[in-house]
């Protein structure tokens, strides 16, 4: 019995690494070309994007290793269904659900991966890409030319010499209904790094001169030794929400403050009691899946795939299904993140 165990568990871990490459490829890859474009034309480097694409990984090990574990295991049974191989087990006195040890131990460790993927890794991750896009963007947007007029945002800057950050003979006008609402004008100054994504500025030995556009005539003019100040980008990383920067203890915590202050915290509590549930998520979609792959009977790994995918679009659906009777208050968080895994431990259970 070890020796069809380490057969079928080498045969799953191969199924199984591809999958995951594959999944990057189509679903994370695609996303990252559009979104390093986006950081291109922002300024940023090859450098830069491959670091950001690296700390943003982590955040689809949420999705990605649930279902290449799924994938996995469902071809590999179905294969070995349809080659017999499971027949040629059950003749020599092995009982077939035997084949579900190995199915439990691996998604067990899987779920104790996951737990500390979606609780801690993930979120300290997204956390690092945030600061490092921002960073980036500030670092690398500007651009500025010696004696030439550069338009950013609302503002026309010009300085008569640029040496990496610093600056020398600057004039910056802010413009507003095509008239110069503020004007700026400083011996020296230097671009700085922002924690926003935004483009930091300090200027020295200069004068703000402001405009009214009601009485063009009413000038006021502001003289000052040092003057920081910053321009939005205007970049947002889409899709991104803080509650994902988030770890599962910051996350109790934040929903504790809202309770105290009597708030509605259900959309916290979904994502505290999803990040638990969906860890455990392969495990049981896998139980299901070897089930249904013992009677497809068929030794290509393509039928594997087909029955893999119509399981994730049933457990998606269930679970975005309460998910969204949660988040309006007609199901408990926790009922509604763990009911999907207890329903498909329920089939696996009457399908033995």
């Amino acid at each position: 019995m070890r020796i069809f165990t380490k057969y079928i568990l080498k045969e799953f871990f191969s199924v199984f690494l591809v999958a995951i490459f594959v999944l990057i490829g189509v679903f994370v890859i695609n996303d990252a070309i559009n979104f390093a474009a986006a950081l291109i034309s922002k300024g940023a480097n090859i450098i830069d994007i491959f670091r950001i694409f690296c700390l943003g990984v982590p955040a689809s090990f949420v999705f990605i290793l649930p279902v290449s574990f799924l994938i996995g295991w469902v071809t590999v049974v179905s294969r070995l269904s349809g080659d017999f191989e499971i027949l040629a087990v059950q003749t020599s006195g092995v009982n077939p659900r035997t084949i579900l040890k190995p199915v439990v131990f691996s998604g067990l460790i899987l779920a104790g991966f996951m737990l500390y993927t979606n609780n801690v890794l993930s979120p300290f991750s997204a956390s690092r890409m945030d600061r490092m896009i921002k960073k980036t963007i500030s670092k690398n947007l500007v651009r500025l030319k010696s004696s030439t007029f550069e338009k950013f945002g609302d503002f026309i800057f010009y300085a008569e010499k640029v040496e990496e950050n610093r600056l020398k003979n600057v004039r910056i006008y802010k413009l507003e209904k095509n008239f110069p609402r503020m004007a700026v004008f400083a011996a020296s100054g230097e671009i700085r790094e922002s924690a926003e994504p935004a483009v930091g500025f300090f200027l020295k030995n200069g004068s703000m001169i402001f405009n009214d556009p009601g009485d063009k005539s009413s000038v006021v003019t502001v003289k000052f030794g040092g003057y920081s100040f910053s321009v939005d980008t205007g970049f947002k990383a889409a899709g991104h929400r803080k509650i994902v920067q988030m770890t599962s203890r910051q996350l109790r915590e934040r929903i504790k403050e809202y309770r105290r202050k009597k708030l509605p915290a259900r959309f916290l509590e979904v994502e505290f009691y999803l990040r638990g549930s969906l860890a455990f998520g392969g495990l049981f979609l896998a139980l299901v899946g070897v089930v249904l792959a013992t009677r497809v009977k068929s030794s290509k790994r393509v039928a594997g795939v087909g029955v893999s995918l119509f399981i994730v679009f049933f457990y998606w659906f269930l679970f975005t299904a309460l998910i969204h009777l949660a988040e309006n208050g007609w199901v408990r968080p926790w009922l509604a993140c763990w009911l999907p895994n207890g329903i498909f431990l329920a089939l696996a259970a009457a399908s033995l």
